[in-house]
């Protein structure tokens, strides 16, 4: 065996370990293309999915947080919820949206301007459709009005109402505006000032106003389809250096203002990572955000017990394995023991413990999901090389002495 981390081709890869899919060439799994192989061994997306039946019929707007460490699933979590509401009966229109990169003096406007841009191409059919209704300037700004945005005339279409003054100083941006509202084709230059537009909206309101806005759009698209937008926020690391008192206060009002009860037209599940934050230098974590947070709080756990490795292995061979196939990695019991009860030191001697992720390398003391299908794809491609019909104790520990040898 050359290299024991050198993953074997995909065709031999999945044909050697009988896998459904015959293009796969590793266990790890992508939360993009695998939202259906969630390994749910806590039970969370099970929860997940009575909160959101529950809140259709009790006609509210979902809200939750997803805690965990890197690689214990939040981003997967977040995918499956996004797959299983884009069945028309689920009642919810999903908006994937991933945060990541804010400096120490971002606000919440900074962080506006990336959901803006994706709740506004996701309800702009419906605010097309609103839009060429009867009546439809003065509905919405009784819907403006009832959601707290406050703006002056009731003359000019959603995007013009979004930048006030538009219309009055810069004609080209607001026939730009209303077009992309209405769904005309626009020319070039059109399109290069609706783009342009989209980030910039509401520079002056601020966080409850801006949040006022989100739950216009959700209001508009109930009223249109009959469904409501529930935001995916993948947080990614996103709060880490946001350090500045200021900043901290603007991003927790307009996180406290998404969580506000009075909110009925825009859920949102947030994804939370801060295993090196300071309690007291995350948004998410003042005291007026937090308990608004508590009562949907799940919280996402590493593999830290020979228990929860067994269960995580149990439920994933039959998710990825053909039909009557093999269990996918042929572990005889011994190994299987050791890799359970000793997974952080199978994961250091063949991966090492520390990972890059969104450019910050920290340590791991406990192993998480990633690290097991980590650890499983390596030995994988060592049991394919080797032609190995079953892993027991004496090979395992040969080749992690060749992994540790290569660190």
């Amino acid at each position: 065996m050359k290299n024991v981390s050198q993953p074997s081709a995909p065709t031999a890869f999945a044909k050697y370990f009988g896998l459904r899919d015959p293009g796969r060439s590793s266990f790890e799994l992508d939360p993009r293309r695998d939202s259906e192989l969630l390994v749910d061994i806590d039970g969370v997306w099970e929860k997940l999915n009575r909160l959101l039946e529950s809140d259709v019929r009790a006609k509210g707007a979902p809200k939750a947080v997803i805690e965990g460490d890197f690689g214990t699933g939040k981003s997967h979590i977040l995918r499956k919820v996004e797959h299983h509401c884009r069945l028309p009966a689920s009642g919810y229109v999903p908006i994937y949206v991933e945060l990541s990169g804010f400096g120490r003096r971002s606000t919440f406007f900074d962080v506006h301007k990336v959901l803006m841009r994706h709740l506004l191409e996701v309800t702009r059919a419906a605010l097309k459709r609103f839009a060429n209704g009867p009546d439809a300037r003065a509905k919405l700004m009784k819907i403006l009005e009832d959601c707290g945005v406050r703006l002056p005339s009731a003359s000019v279409a959603m995007l013009e109402l979004a930048t006030p003054t538009i219309g009055d100083v810069e004609p080209d941006k607001a026939v730009a505006a209303r077009s992309w509202l209405q769904g005309v084709r626009l020319s070039a230059a059109q399109v290069k000032i609706a783009r342009d537009l989209q980030p910039s909206l509401f520079e002056t309101s601020g966080p409850s106003e801006l949040v006022g806005l989100y739950r216009a759009l959700g209001e508009v698209e109930q009223q249109t389809s009959g469904r409501k937008p529930l935001l995916l926020i993948d947080e990614t690391e996103a709060f880490s250096r946001v350090v500045d008192p200021d900043a901290q206060a603007s991003i927790g009002h307009g996180i406290r203002s998404l969580f506000d009860p009075t909110n009925h037209t825009v859920g949102v599940f947030l994804g939370l990572n801060m295993p090196n934050v300071r309690r007291d230098q995350h948004p998410m974590l003042r005291p007026d955000v937090a308990s608004r947070t508590q009562g949907n709080t799940y919280k996402l756990k590493h593999l830290n017990t020979p228990t929860r490795v067994r269960a995580f292995i149990t439920w994933l061979w039959p998710a990825l394995a053909r039909d009557n196939a093999v269990p996918p990695f042929r572990l005889a019991k011994d190994a299987m023991d050791y890799l359970s009860e000793h997974l952080t030191t199978v994961r250091d001697k063949l991966l090492g413990s520390r990972f890059d992720g969104e450019n910050i390398s920290y340590a791991r003391p406990d192993p998480t999901p990633r690290d097991l299908l980590a650890v499983l794809t390596t030995l994988g491609g060592a049991t394919i090389e080797e032609k190995a019909e079953i892993v027991d104790l004496a090979r395992l520990n040969r080749w992690l002495a060749l992994g540790e040898a290569t660190q």
